[in-house]
């Protein structure tokens, strides 16, 4: 289990709120700082609003604290989202109306053990189908046959169906929505996604994930 934070930015002259959550609200108050400080912030209504009235004019606070899961901290974020709902204009500063989480932390280490297990041996719908246990082992193909097979793969391991894929069609279509350069930044997705900047270019850029 780990400890994790709720909190909010608000305006004092205007009440309007920012909702977030962390692990390390410290740190992240400091960051949230610096940040607007420097006016490099991810979020521009929240930056514009800190450029408006000032850095005095803003209180930092938790909450709610608690214990859980990433997946249960999300939800409590998603919780108080929908209650205060500061991504309407009139009442706060976040942009989404809805936290988000990699898919590559929603499984914990014992469900992956789990099914790592269920996989094993003879239990694994590979198995025999490669190595010395499949009948064709060490026999040539035909150059026909390695072409079709070239083309079976190119097929098959496109987008999510990759069998090294870290995320899903929607979180690419999330990414390209939200990425705005020095506001949105490919950093700031990388961290979100669990994947590396370079990803997530690749992704804006449409370089990677070109069928959608």
């Amino acid at each position: 289990m780990r400890q994790f934070f709720i909190y909010q930015i608000q305006n004092t002259i205007n009440g309007k709120i920012y909702i977030g959550s962390t692990v390390g609200y410290k740190r992240r108050f400091r960051d949230h700082k610096r940040e607007l400080n420097k006016n490099i912030h991810h979020n521009i209504k929240l930056q514009r609003a800190w450029n408006k009235y000032g850095g005095e004019c803003f209180s930092f606070s938790i909450i709610e604290e608690n214990l859980g899961t990433k997946v249960f901290q999300v939800e409590r974020e998603n919780y108080y989202l929908q209650k205060h709902k500061p991504f309407l204009d009139e009442i706060g500063y976040n942009i989404l109306n809805e936290a988000f989480i990699s898919a590559s932390t929603i499984y914990s280490d014992e469900i992956k053990k789990a099914a790592s297990e269920r996989m094993k041996g003879s239990k694994n719908p590979m198995f025999g189908k490669y190595g010395s246990l499949n009948g064709k082992f060490g026999k040539p193909l035909s150059l026909e046959t390695r072409r079709k097979q070239s083309i079976s793969r190119r097929k098959k391991f496109i987008g999510e169906k990759a069998g090294n894929v870290k995320l899903t069609e929607q979180q690419v279509l999330e990414i390209r929505a939200k990425y705005i350069p020095r506001v949105y930044s490919s950093t700031k997705l990388a961290q979100e996604y669990d994947v590396s900047q370079g990803m997530i270019m690749s992704i804006v850029k449409r370089r990677n994930w070109t069928h959608i």
